[in-house]
């Protein structure tokens, strides 16, 4: 909350990625074949080991980095989703094991679901590995470099 009590404003996911891209480096967000095509043209146009972070579903993500030879160097899971990240975590086992065990929490709208809220949160903590988290999760951010 702010001083006034209005509630801050969420910024669009988009604003929350510039902290991933370096100075000179831009933000691309996946939305299909057809949409996908002029970003392509503007992404390979991009001279080689600029920065680019590419944002979307997992499975577009990939593509669009496949196509437009994008080096991933890192991934991301987008918590709760894509269009608004509260989190960003790395799709790293120890990094979703610290996530799920330290900062996972209902958000404060649900607290209202009082046990049935705090069982979900267990059985996501206890499930985490089998199957892996990030299976469950569909949004991706991938940050790389241009080859």
């Amino acid at each position: 909350m702010t001083m006034n009590g209005a509630a801050p404003r969420v910024p669009s996911a988009g604003r929350n990625l510039e902290v991933l891209v370096a100075p000179g480096g831009t933000i691309v967000r996946t939305r299909g074949r057809g949409a996908d095509r002029d970003e392509l043209r503007r992404v390979r146009a991009m001279p080689a080991g600029t920065a680019v972070v590419v944002w979307g579903s997992s499975w577009s993500c990939r593509r669009f980095a496949d196509l437009a030879d994008i080096e991933i160097d890192r991934e991301f899971l987008p918590i709760p989703h894509g269009r608004a990240p509260l989190y960003l975590v790395e799709d790293a086992q120890e990094c979703i094991d610290y996530f799920c065990s330290t900062l996972l929490t209902l958000p404060p709208g649900l607290a209202s679901l009082g046990p049935l809220g705090e069982l979900f949160i267990a059985l996501v903590r206890a499930t985490r590995r089998f199957p892996r988290l990030a299976t469950v999760i569909r949004g991706r951010v991938l940050v790389g470099r241009r080859r």
